[in-house]
């Protein structure tokens, strides 16, 4: 018998035919299993460095003081490119162990070659303190200097001391006295006066922008974190009495 000549495929009602509609629903599906892979294998034009950054977090874990070390890295199109570690010091850990963890941290970062990666180095103190520094493109700027300053900062003042690098600075300490805590950083951290301070005292939270509030001033803001009257009716009525409120805010849970 005879073999009949296959069909010829089925035109469809925009003129395309069964085979060629075939065809595009392949490539189509080719091209988003590209796009899944390169998502998954992080295919994004920046070298993958995951095993050396596992090697600046495991230097960082023999350093003396260091309780543990969490390191996260990242390379993908959805995710971006990133090395953020997280350190937990131990109570002993004093200026010589944060100046070899910084001075470290530095040359095991420039050894790793972490260009086109944004960085995140978080201390974490026994007592709840907190150092943030953020870099981009591989570089840190001022870790030493800085994370040495946060160490001594969180001797001299009481309460738990949150220091964010992101934005020019951000300070964050927990208060039993705003006005103690005012004279406190005025003796031991002139030098950081310029920085953004948020002094927490109860449910107020009291933001220094520029100086440190004179006494009458810092004595009024005291007032206002244990009294409970609104903070819009209170401030004005010292008004008098303060040289200078500008540059302070304050604000009520």
């Amino acid at each position: 018998m005879a073999r009949m000549p296959p069909s010829p495929p089925e035109d469809t009602a925009d003129g395309s035919s069964g085979l060629g509609r075939g065809r595009r629903r392949r490539r189509f599906r080719f091209a988003a299993l590209l796009v899944a892979l390169a998502a998954v294998t992080g295919c994004t034009g920046v070298p993958d460095r995951g095993a050396r950054s596992e090697a600046v977090s495991a230097a960082l874990r023999a350093l003396p003081g260091i309780d543990r070390v969490d390191g996260q890295y990242a390379n993908g199109i959805t995710v971006g490119q990133s090395y953020n570690v997280t350190v937990f010091l131990r109570s002993d850990a004093g200026d010589p162990e944060l100046t070899a963890l910084a001075h470290t941290y530095d040359q095991q970062v420039a050894a790793a070659d972490l260009a086109g990666h944004t960085l995140r180095l978080t201390l974490q103190s026994a007592d709840g303190d907190r150092l943030t520094l953020y870099g981009r493109d591989g570089r840190l700027e001022s870790t030493a200097p800085t994370t040495r300053r946060w160490g001594r900062l969180i001797v001299a003042v009481p309460g738990a001391v949150s220091w964010s690098g992101i934005e020019g600075g951000l300070i964050e300490v927990r208060s039993d006295d705003v006005a103690e805590t005012v004279d406190l950083l005025r003796a031991q951290a002139a030098d950081l006066e310029s920085v953004h301070w948020s002094l927490r005292e109860g449910g107020t939270r009291i933001d220094l922008m520029g100086a440190y509030p004179a006494a009458p001033l810092a004595a009024v803001l005291h007032e206002l974190a244990t009294s409970q009257e609104a903070v819009d009716d209170r401030l004005p009525a010292h008004r008098r009495r303060c040289a200078d409120h500008r540059g302070v805010a304050v604000r009520r849970r």
